[in-house]
């Protein structure tokens, strides 16, 4: 019994310290929501794990000795996100809304941004997932209480070494406008971390069944429709399909199952980074964006910045463009190193392309092989003015030999 209480007086002091220190939350959706993107029928979105980006107070975990070198990683991660420029961001291992807001005053950019955050029930810690957006959302940011037992029956993990229930304690959902008349669930999330360690892994497993309910919920929803889903955030687990760079193969299936929550299956992003550039934590990738098909067949480029060295992850970014339509690479061996962009369909999206419905890249018109009326005339031009020169100097030469020979004669 003493030790019971121990450990209820260890997690009641955890809470009153993050309660007493300012875990303000910020979820609430604008009624008049605003887009304060220069061009609409693009869409940047990217997943980045910011490495504890905690104020420096009283922290109880992250690696800042003092506020100084907590302003100055602030200072870092928002030169990242100037350099990435996205329209929407999940972040990862945030501490509350005063954090990103201050974040957001270190970029030229900052005005276009807004922070939201739902806070999580990872008291120990004291991390929670953010989205800094320049869409606000449609909808005020929740999160679910949803549990799932574990080991999962279908679940990969051997040897789980307990059994019991668990919920996914960092996350959030919401929806946005990301095309005009285009409304997308964006689920943001960072699942249990270390993904080879097997004591995890089933709870993992779990975690992914809870957010697998959340994107089965955001399709089946008639009050609140959504045309399309996102899943982000820190998976903290390898894909079963796309080999990263260190060759790793995921233990659970987390990423099948998230997969697996849509018809047909979310897209995984990297499909589209060479295998040597798969790489977002270490030498491996753990981040992940997943896209349902409505979503990702606006694909036009993927990229991991692992030049922008602010965190111990590298942000994952994804570019949706309208109207071009790119077929979701389902076809996609984990072997093949897909440097160029999916081939484009044929067939319409399902949601009708708004504004310009012509491709950036247009084809040349059946008459461009033909030459223009006007450079006949700017030859024909031509032509008489070389002409005109031409007799000129004939005639000024045959005037010149006649003179010639007139004083030849005279001197003779």
């Amino acid at each position: 019994m003493p030790r019971l209480q121990t450990v209820l007086l260890m997690i009641a002091s955890v809470v009153a310290t993050q309660v007493a220190h300012g875990q303000t939350t910020c979820p609430d959706a604008p009624t008049v929501p605003e887009d304060r993107r220069v061009v609409k029928n693009r869409a940047v979105v990217s997943t980045y794990n910011a490495k504890w980006l905690f104020d420096g107070v009283k922290d109880r975990l992250a690696p800042w000795a003092n506020t100084s070198e907590a302003t100055d990683h602030m200072r870092s991660v928002a030169g990242a996100l100037e350099a990435v420029g996205a329209d929407v961001y999940i972040m990862e291992e945030v501490e509350n809304c005063d954090v990103i807001n201050e974040v957001k005053g270190f970029m030229p950019s900052g005005d276009l941004y807004k922070a939201y955050i739902i806070r999580g029930t990872d008291y120990y810690t004291g991390q929670n997932v953010a989205l800094l957006t320049k869409i606000d959302p449609l909808t005020t940011l929740y999160r679910v209480s949803t549990r799932a037992v574990y080991p999962v029956p279908t679940g990969l993990c051997q040897s789980p070494s307990s059994d019991g229930d668990t919920g996914v304690s960092k996350h959030l959902v919401t929806r946005i406008e990301l095309f005009p008349g285009m409304v997308v669930g964006f689920v943001g999330v960072h699942l249990l971390a270390w993904p080879t360690d097997k004591t995890r892994c089933s709870k993992r497993e779990a975690q992914a069944e809870v957010v697998a309910s959340i994107v089965k919920d955001l399709f089946n929803d008639t009050a609140d429709p959504v045309d399309g889903i996102i899943v982000m955030g820190d998976f903290n687990d390898f894909s079963a399909t796309l080999l990263d760079k260190s060759n790793d193969v995921p233990t659970s299936n987390v990423l099948e199952t998230i997969k697996d929550s849509a018809d047909p299956p979310l897209y995984e992003a990297a499909a589209v980074i060479p295998q040597d550039e798969r790489v977002t934590e270490g030498t491996s990738m753990i981040d992940h964006i997943l896209l349902s098909s409505s979503v990702s067949q606006y694909l036009t480029k993927v990229e991991i910045r692992s030049d922008l060295t602010a965190s111990d992850h590298f942000p994952v970014v994804a570019t949706l463009q309208l109207p071009t339509t790119l077929v979701p690479g389902a076809t996609l061996a984990p072997t093949l190193q897909p440097t160029p962009l999916p081939t484009i369909v044929t067939n319409a999206p399902t949601t009708a392309p708004i504004g310009n419905t012509e491709s950036p890249t247009m084809a040349p018109s059946s008459s461009s092989s033909a030459v223009p009326y006007w450079v006949w005339i700017v030859v024909g031009l031509g032509v008489l003015v070389m002409a005109a020169i031409v007799a000129g100097a004939v005639f000024c030469r045959k005037r010149v030999t006649v003179q010639e020979n007139a004083s030849d004669t005279q001197v003779v």
